[in-house]
């Protein structure tokens, strides 16, 4: 097994074969909620994947900054304190963007911007250990106060499996073990997953009826199930906004049955454009509705008139194939010493490129490659100058696209999800070094309008 294609189509398989969604323990549809973490650990284990993201400081002293400031934000930016009376929850994505001197949501900001503010409030989880928000945002909360509310709750949410439970568990263990030839620690993780779901429902909940919310919009469904559960226990539509690409081989928006009934997918999926949200096996419940990506509007409106500099590269890295392109980066900067490469790394590489990419330290010594590792320069100005990018299969791909870059893929893990673009001859596909030199030289695309990616 060597495709991420490989590990989605064996899973929709066995989801089927063995009536995963079926399955409940203390109620709750267990398979639903860790479908998507199984599918990330066989691909890790498998070796596709890397780290995807950086993960918080452990050290004493930042666990001690941690707690005094989730302590400071469960009284300042406590949910259930807000003044704010709006009957709409926007839950953001927690990872932001500077822009204009003020760091900002780049997927809902225009959408709640559009919203009279006592209509609405947005609640806000922090981002590798802090918050980027302006703590002047009134209407702006934190999901601190939840880990508080955790330490009260916890010992009444403490369970032990039943018999039945555990031979439940130990099967699918099997059958994972059976299909990809690697051991998943299931009853740790549906553990953890089950106490977590109950206790973040339970404060949901509340936080629904305390503020008697009707309509709530979030951004990656897939890891906040319990909000769409208690949303959804109290009639309340969820809408999900777009905040990646979900293609053919998205697992956590696609399944093997797509005419399933699932109890903590969303009602709509707002998508950037036409393109977007139709794969076979996207679920037929949800109602797909194009909203749009405005922030992507301005920047393209911003840096249209910025002329290509003939011959800059732009890498586009993802934590999860990170090492294997940053190694391609130092050599290709080696060979095509004429040209200038700009390695953009992922927020969630920023502070550990240094430790996990060795052969990005020592392009970083060449006179032709610049390493962005902040969020300093503006990625669409990188873009709108670049007249190549490269990369395997992030979001910003699109977006360089749609800002005019010759696009080169290589063939990593994850390139599933660029299917489309590569039968479509939008991007060239490359296997090797050898490849993209010959094929820089030989570009050759075809065009696509420019609201093909996302609604003008």
């Amino acid at each position: 097994m060597d495709r991420i294609r490989d590990v989605c189509e064996k899973l929709w398989h066995i989801e089927k074969d063995f009536d995963l969604f079926s399955i409940e323990i203390r109620d709750i549809k267990v398979w639903e909620i860790i479908r998507f973490s199984v599918f990330n650990e066989i691909t890790n284990k498998l070796g596709f994947y890397g780290k995807a993201h950086s993960e918080s400081s452990k050290s004493i002293t930042s666990q001690i900054k941690r707690s005094l400031m989730i302590l400071g934000n469960s009284i300042k930016k406590n949910p259930f304190r807000s003044i704010y009376k709006g009957s709409t929850l926007v839950l953001d994505h927690p990872r932001k963007v500077k822009n204009n001197g003020k760091f900002i949501d780049i997927y809902t900001e225009a959408f709640i911007t559009d919203m009279n503010l006592n209509d609405f409030f947005v609640l806000e989880y922090p981002y590798l250990g802090k918050h980027y928000s302006d703590l002047s945002d009134a209407n702006r909360s934190y999901m601190d106060f939840f880990y508080i509310y955790t330490l009260y709750m916890i010992p009444l949410k403490l369970f032990k499996f039943t018999q039945e439970d555990l031979q439940i568990i130990f099967k699918i263990e099997e059958i994972l073990k059976d299909a990809f030839g690697v051991k998943i620690q299931l009853r740790k993780l549906i553990y953890k997953r089950i106490l977590t779901f109950e206790l973040k429902y339970s404060f949901f909940n509340m936080l629904i009826k305390r503020k008697k919310l009707k309509k709530v919009f979030l951004v990656v469904s897939y890891t906040n199930f319990p909000l769409v559960a208690a949303a959804k226990d109290n009639n309340i539509v969820v809408s999900e906004i777009q905040h990646g690409v979900i293609t053919d081989y998205h697992f956590a928006y696609n399944f093997g049955n797509p005419s399933i009934k699932l109890k903590y997918f969303p009602d709509k999926l707002l998508t950037f454009g036409e393109y977007w949200g139709k794969t076979e096996k996207f679920p037929q419940q949800a109602k797909v509705v194009v909203n749009g990506f405005p922030y992507l509007n301005k920047q393209l409106e911003k840096y249209k008139d910025i002329p290509k500099k003939k011959n800059q590269i732009l890498f586009i890295s993802q934590g999860t194939i990170g090492r294997e392109l940053s190694r391609k980066a130092n050599e290709i900067a080696e060979i095509m010493y004429d040209y200038k490469i700009i390695y953009k790394l992922h927020p969630g590489e920023y502070d550990r490129w240094r430790k996990d990419y060795p052969e990005l330290v020592a392009a970083s010594k060449l006179n032709n490659v610049e390493i962005i590792d902040s969020n300093e320069k503006n990625l669409y100005s990188l873009f709108a100058e670049s007249e190549y990018q490269i990369g395997v299969y992030s979001t910003a791909i699109f977006e360089g696209l749609t800002l005019g870059c010759k696009t080169l893929l290589f063939n990593l893990p994850g390139i599933e999800y660029m299917e489309d673009l590569i039968k479509q001859n939008i991007v060239k596909l490359v296997h090797n070094n050898e490849e993209m030199v010959k094929m820089i030289d030989t570009y050759d695309a075809n065009q696509f309008p420019r609201d093909y990616f996302f609604k003008e």
